[in-house]
């Protein structure tokens, strides 16, 4: 890569601040961002992944997101008492009598 001297970078940054002054006056029509766009698209600076590719840096985006869901669940489902629902069935079957004074709260 070449050096750039004082001199050439005065004029390259002369020319971009005229450029960038007379930014305003000029006028481009539809047509023309639509062709500058398409050959940004396809001049090479997106390869063209394939579907597997792209599949992975979705995973691996979303990995942490999924570790985290996981680590909540197994924190909630250890929370649960699972203890009282064997409780109400076990009242419900052994003696109905109980459970309508257990619905009772009596």
């Amino acid at each position: 890569m070449k050096h750039i001297t004082n001199e050439a970078y005065a004029k390259i940054q002369k020319a971009l601040s005229i450029a960038f002054l007379q930014k305003e006056n000029m006028s481009v029509n539809d047509h023309w961002r639509l062709k500058v766009m398409g050959c940004i698209r396809t001049s090479g600076l997106y390869p063209n992944t394939s579907y597997a590719e792209l599949l992975q840096r979705l995973v691996w985006k979303l990995t942490p997101v999924t570790i985290a869901m996981a680590i909540i669940f197994l924190f909630v489902i250890t929370q649960i008492d699972f203890v009282s629902d064997y409780e109400i069935a076990r009242i419900l079957v052994e003696d109905p009598i109980e459970y309508s004074l257990f619905a009772l709260g009596i």
